[in-house]
């Protein structure tokens, strides 16, 4: 048996979290690479969550993280309170703890990768937000991965 078969298989949800639409990526199960899932529609809070849900239970997934809409100067408006209520919400629906977090500039970022594909205008908000969610959770698993790195101490 190999480290790589010891090793536990889960997956990481990445949820950028807007008024109309939900953008969804994932993890691979050994949380490798990042794949944009596909962008939900919002309809009603308890139906969002459903739907959610259930993609949770289908794809196994162990970990959540949400978009946090910080404003610029680091402080909580409206929409992060929006989302944190949605992520409660998702946390109670899955059973998983969601982590939320700091999503400033993830659209920004995301409109300028589209830009750099050449991808057109057409249809473009749902894209958006899957590759906005794929920021989010490249961002969020690179700040895991210092932290960790941070915390294990030096191999003399």
């Amino acid at each position: 048996m190999t480290d790589m078969d010891s090793q536990p298989l889960s997956r990481t949800l990445a949820i950028d979290i807007g008024d109309a639409f939900v953008g969804l990526a994932m993890t691979d199960r050994l949380g490798v690479t990042i794949e944009p899932l596909f962008t939900l529609r919002r309809t009603r809070l308890k139906d969002d969550v459903k739907n959610i849900a259930r993609l949770v239970r289908k794809h196994e997934i162990t970990e959540i993280v949400a978009g946090l809409p910080l404003n610029m100067d680091g402080t909580e408006g409206k929409r992060a309170l929006v989302s944190r209520e949605f992520a409660e919400a998702v946390a109670q629906a899955t059973g998983i703890a969601v982590v939320c977090f700091d999503e400033r500039l993830t659209t920004r970022e995301a409109h300028e990768r589209l830009n750099q594909a050449g991808y057109g205008t057409q249809n473009r908000k749902e894209v958006l937000d899957q590759v906005a969610a794929v920021v989010l959770l490249e961002s969020y698993l690179a700040e895991k991965a210092y932290r960790a790195a941070r915390e294990t101490p030096p191999v003399v």
